[in-house]
């Protein structure tokens, strides 16, 4: 007895029933993994969170946008969403 599957291209695959649950168990390692790695991201950047305001300065954010970013779920790069917003106030600023 086989089950479809899908594979990471989109691709319909049958596999044996038993596979199933193997495929379940790697995914959840690959969920595991990921959340372990947007923590440990979090951590490091918690270190900005103790940076002086002359130094977030030079690095084009601000204590509050910091702050902010820290404030955002795990599921979300705070770097990035930190990089965006800084890069927004740039802007409206300059205009």
């Amino acid at each position: 007895m086989t089950i479809q599957a899908i594979d990471a291209d989109g691709h319909s695959v049958g596999r044996p029933i038993w596979s199933a649950p193997f495929a379940m168990l790697e995914s959840l390692r690959r969920w595991y993994r990921q959340r372990r790695d947007l923590k440990e991201a979090r951590d490091a950047f918690i270190h900005m969170a103790y940076l002086d305001d002359r130094i977030l300065d030079d690095i084009g954010a601000t204590r509050e946008e910091v702050q902010w970013a820290l404030s955002l779920p795990l599921e979300r790069n705070a770097a990035l969403a930190l990089r965006a917003r800084a890069a927004k106030r740039c802007i409206s600023r300059s205009a």
